[in-house]
């Protein structure tokens, strides 16, 4: 009976482990306030969370930024809770450009652990950016080839 106690018990905890799922949270990220840099801050973030939907062993967690705080490498550990990563960031203009600027920050390694940056010159590239951002961040955080149907 204690054998299969043990026996039963092991198969919780290596099933539980490996069922394990990878939290990230993800913030707005932040804008100069410019309509153009709001409406990419929008598709980047829209498609960092449909990213994060499909990739499997990755759970979208949530995290506790107050309206207005602009998150950075400085605060970031504040923010990430029982998290294991915290992705923030800011699309900004730069003369003519808009720059997308995307960190993942790590609660274990308490540090960047991926970044992103990149820049638009036009509004007919907004969702083409968006997602090259949101796609590179995502493969240098996981490791994994991100491709979609086409």
């Amino acid at each position: 009976m204690k054998r299969l106690l043990f026996v039963l018990l092991l198969c919780v905890l290596v099933g539980g482990s490996l069922a394990a799922e990878i939290r990230v949270a993800l913030t707005p990220l932040g804008t100069s306030g410019d309509h153009h840099a709001q409406a990419v801050a929008v598709e980047t973030t829209r498609a960092l969370n449909q990213i994060l939907s499909q990739l499997p062993r990755y759970e979208l967690g949530e995290t506790s930024v107050p309206s207005g705080t602009s998150v950075n490498a400085g605060n970031a550990a504040r923010f990430i809770n029982n998290n294991d990563f915290l992705v923030f960031g800011s699309v900004s203009q730069r003369g003519s450009e808009t720059v997308i600027a995307i960190q993942a920050w790590s609660r274990a390694e308490q540090q960047i652990v991926a970044s992103y940056s990149g820049s638009i010159a036009s509004a007919f590239e907004l969702f083409d950016a968006a997602e090259d951002a949101a796609v590179a961040l995502m493969e240098s955080l996981t490791g994994e080839l991100i491709r979609f149907g086409e």
